[in-house]
């Protein structure tokens, strides 16, 4: 579904209310968004995404369901990612398999929920790449 540029956090978060009252078509539009996200993380952990994928989806919807939409200092991506990692954390634990194929970013994410420091780099990388993306869409290729 293309979203226009002006409203797109209105229609996130629009979105997000319908997914998390239960309306599946929302939840689905949801997953789809995040996707990309989903399968780059379940590659990171070395599984096979068809394997992992429903394990993660599941921790997908404890998010969407958990999480406070009016929360101004961890964004709704940042949130469902750790709480995806932190489930194939488990998984990789309960398969008896040594944790290693984490990409270390120097960031510990039990510290994330705490340190402001730590949140607002990760929000202002977060805009950074949808500004960028933006400009991409907007500026022909030598202005961007």
């Amino acid at each position: 579904m293309k979203v226009p540029k002006k409203g797109r956090l209105q229609f996130f978060k629009d979105l997000y209310e319908e997914a998390k009252a239960l309306q599946e078509s929302a939840f689905e539009e949801l997953v789809e968004r995040y996707k990309p996200m989903m399968d780059s993380l379940i590659r990171k952990f070395s599984f096979d995404v068809r394997d992992a994928f429903s394990e993660v989806c599941m921790t997908f919807y404890r998010a969407v369901s958990s999480y406070d939409i009016d929360r101004d200092d961890v964004t709704f991506g940042l949130y469902a990612k750790i709480c995806i990692e932190r489930c194939l954390i488990d998984l990789q634990k309960k398969e008896g398999r040594e944790i290693t194929n984490m990409v270390d970013d120097g960031v510990d994410i039990d510290e994330i929920a705490v340190s402001g420091g730590v949140q607002a780099i990760l929000e202002h990388r977060e805009q950074t790449a949808y500004f960028l993306s933006v400009a991409k869409e907007a500026l022909s290729e030598f202005e961007y």
